[in-house]
């Protein structure tokens, strides 16, 4: 009798993949990151299912078992081994590589060696003698823009690509890094891990040149294996400077004309516990000071702070919550201009010399709050994976204290694990698990929930012929148009189904920044720059294919 159940439960657990594969979809609400726990759990019961079959069931002699699953098991390890996998936000595998071909870093290497910058260069000594740096309306100085927002309405992006691909300018192999690109005049800035240094990068806007480079001798390696080394915030720029936290908390402050190092700041004293992923926050200038936020490593009292921009010294610091991985936003919220800031308990709310006003409980148990607040007169919208869901607070003063009440709160519903929404007409779109959604922001019901872009980032653009759109950079390096509209779902354009390919490989999680008519976006491995909308303030188009081939040599070579 036992070994008829036995075979029966054997039978089951190697069926387990093919059952888990069709109904995880349902099983989980679309939820990517479940469906990967549940296909992991299923392939690990088959394995142990075909472990049971051969010991018990096979009637082989105690050698022959033993010898077919010690070749089992080198079989399995040594292609694992020689091809590892690759995974995505979902941690779910996307694809193998070959392990001896050169990696991401080796083709870094390669193309620097081709393209030396120092700051003794030409260009620099060129570039010390050149007015500052200044920032217009229609620059990208840091994170998700100007506003923080990821909108761009004045862009006039194309939507018919099936007639006109959107055309690349430039492409070249980065640093490892998972943030994104700031763009100001004829310059590009963006943090890459090179070797044993987190590296600030300089490139020319127009041709990808490099033009110079600032490292330090840090680097924080990720034991997770859908998530690589390197730096995972965007640089700021401001007033003639660049400001970058990197993944241990190290500040710098360069010249963003020449890469000199103006002053730099460790926040975390070495030996002192990060958080599992490492920081994530991209600075930003308030009133004069510019924010950051360490979490509690930093020391007591100092999970927040405001540095002096000019050298680095402490100007404010004021609360005890555990960092997190987001970064810091402003609103004004009953009259009165805040900082919005996630630590990995609460969202909080500091007045602009960080004095702590009120906060609302959020947390998951990966303590990841990633996805930045989103603001609509005086209410504020959370977003968070893991299970998490959504929610929406108003924030009101009574009297002399500040309140933050509950409008509503959807469970397991909405989970934006590391990507960022779009607040457009009333509704919020977001990327739930990798599948894009809309929800209603008045009372936080689903409208739809379409298109498996996978976890990567959303912007807000105008159109050359028609309204708004959601523009998608999709996890896999694809490129989408997608209606912002609540009547339904409706993809306007795709890149791979007019180009016939992606615009970039491997997993692309990063942060994009539109200006003028172009696409600056990169991955933990190569940058690229598109063409996808009218250029109200470039090169003439016969100097940029000029550059686009010069581009695209020079990253051959590399």
């Amino acid at each position: 009798m036992w070994r008829t159940v036995g075979l029966g439960a054997i039978v089951v657990g190697l069926l387990a993949p093919f059952v888990a594969w069709s109904l995880a979809d349902w099983l989980t609400d679309g939820d990517g990151t479940m469906e990967g726990f549940v296909l992991l759990g299923a392939v690990s019961a088959a394995a142990l299912a075909a472990v049971c079959l051969v010991w018990f069931y096979t009637g082989w002699s105690w050698r022959t078992r033993a010898g077919v699953t010690a070749a089992a098991v080198a079989v399995g390890g040594g292609l694992w081994f020689l091809f590892p996998p690759q995974w995505d936000g979902a941690m779910q595998i996307t694809g193998f590589r070959y392990r001896f071909a050169p990696d991401a870093e080796e083709r870094l290497a390669a193309f620097v060696a081709a393209h030396p910058t120092s700051a003794a260069s030409a260009e620099a000594r060129r570039a010390a003698d050149a007015p500052p740096l200044v920032a217009d309306a229609d620059d990208w100085p840091g994170l998700r823009g100007s506003d923080r927002d990821g909108v761009v309405l004045d862009a006039t992006v194309r939507t018919d690509w099936s007639e006109e691909v959107p055309k690349t300018v430039w492409r070249h192999p980065v640093g490892l890094g998972w943030g994104g690109f700031s763009v100001v005049g004829d310059r590009c800035f963006t943090l890459e891990q090179r070797g044993d240094e987190e590296t600030v990068a300089c490139y020319d806007a127009d041709s990808g040149a490099p033009l110079w480079s600032h490292g330090e001798p840090v680097r924080f390696s990720r034991i997770a294996p859908n998530g690589g080394d390197g730096p995972a915030s965007t640089p700021l720029f401001h007033e003639g400077a660049v400001y970058s936290m990197g993944s241990t908390g190290l500040v710098t402050c360069l010249d963003a004309r020449t890469g000199e190092l103006r002053w730099k700041r460790e926040l975390i004293p070495g030996g002192s516990e990060n958080i599992e992923w490492g920081l994530a926050c991209s600075p930003q200038v308030v009133d004069g000071a510019l924010v950051v936020l360490p979490g509690v490593a930093a020391g007591e009292g100092s999970a927040f702070m405001g540095l002096d921009p000019a050298n680095g010294e402490t100007l404010w610091a004021s609360g005890d919550d555990v960092g997190s991985y987001s970064s810091p936003v402003t609103a004004d919220l009953d009259g009165v201009r805040q900082i919005l800031a996630y630590g990995g308990t609460a969202l909080h709310g500091l007045s602009v010399d960080g004095a702590p006003l009120w906060q609302i409980p959020w947390s998951n148990q990966a303590q990841v709050n990633a996805a930045l607040p989103l603001v609509s007169g005086d209410r504020v919208f959370l977003s968070s994976g893991y299970g998490t869901g959504a929610g929406l607070y108003d924030v009101a003063r009574s009297g002399g204290d500040w309140r933050a009440t509950e409008v509503w709160r959807t469970e397991n519903r909405f989970k934006l694990k590391f990507n960022d929404a779009i607040l457009h007409d009333g509704f919020v779109y977001g990327l739930d698990e990798g599948i894009l959604s809309c929800v209603d922001l008045e009372d936080g019901s689903r409208v739809w929930k379409r298109g498996r872009y996978g976890y990567g980032q959303v912007l807000l653009v105008g159109t050359a012929d028609g309204p708004p759109a959601l523009l998608v950079t999709c996890e896999d390096g694809d490129l989408a148009l997608v209606a912002a509209s609540p009547d339904g779902f409706e993809e306007l354009a795709r890149y791979s189904d007019a180009a016939g390919e992606t615009l970039l490989s491997g997993v692309c999680w990063n942060h994009a920044a539109l200006v003028r008519g172009r696409l600056y976006w990169r991955n933990g491995t190569e940058a690229i720059c598109v063409r996808i909308g009218d250029e109200t303030a470039s090169a003439d188009p016969d100097e940029d294919d000029g550059a686009e081939d010069g581009a695209e040599e020079a990253a051959a070579t590399g």
